[in-house]
């Protein structure tokens, strides 16, 4: 599992700090109370929303979100779910980046996975960003300098609208 690396989105950006899922989960299996995780995607369509479990779209469903549930011993177990819109990460011009465009199940399941492993240990990722809700730190990569990182909220007006991927 990698925890953490570096990535360019294109030639042009400089090179971004990623936190990997690995790092959630490498943390959580330490501690004793740790149980494991459940996770899945939402989907819709005319009947409504349903939790699926994995990364799977079923036939004639649109994409709308993933949860995850951790169980933690000494806690209720709860699900988290986070919706495609306030998470799909997107270029500059406005098209969809590489992994969200060829992969936005696993995509939204690892942000609910993430974001439900925060939940369920807020003291060991305490002040640790998350995809969906930093933009990813830029690190020049010839000094390591940290050159910016920026909170996005993702409750803003303009943040995007529900939307369907055409998957």
């Amino acid at each position: 599992n990698r925890e953490a690396y570096i990535t360019k989105f294109t030639a042009k950006d400089p090179a971004q700090f990623i936190i990997g899922i690995g790092h959630y989960l490498n943390r959580a299996d330490v501690h004793p109370g740790y149980g494991g995780f459940k996770a899945g995607i939402i989907v819709r369509d005319a009947e409504g929303e349903q939790d699926v479990q994995g990364a799977v779209i079923p036939e004639g469903k649109i994409l709308v979100g993933g949860w995850c549930e951790v169980i933690r011993t000494g806690r209720v177990v709860d699900r988290k779910r986070c919706a495609l819109s306030e998470y799909v990460q997107r270029t500059k011009e406005g098209a969809l980046r590489r992994f969200w465009a060829t992969s936005p199940a696993n995509q939204i399941m690892t942000t609910a996975i993430r974001q439900a492993h925060r939940d369920a240990f807020p003291s060991m990722f305490a002040g640790l960003p998350s995809a969906g809700e930093f933009e990813a730190t830029q690190v020049d990569i010839t000094t390591g300098e940290v050159i910016e990182g920026t909170a996005r909220d993702v409750t803003a007006p303009d943040a995007p609208a529900p939307m369907d991927l055409g998957v």
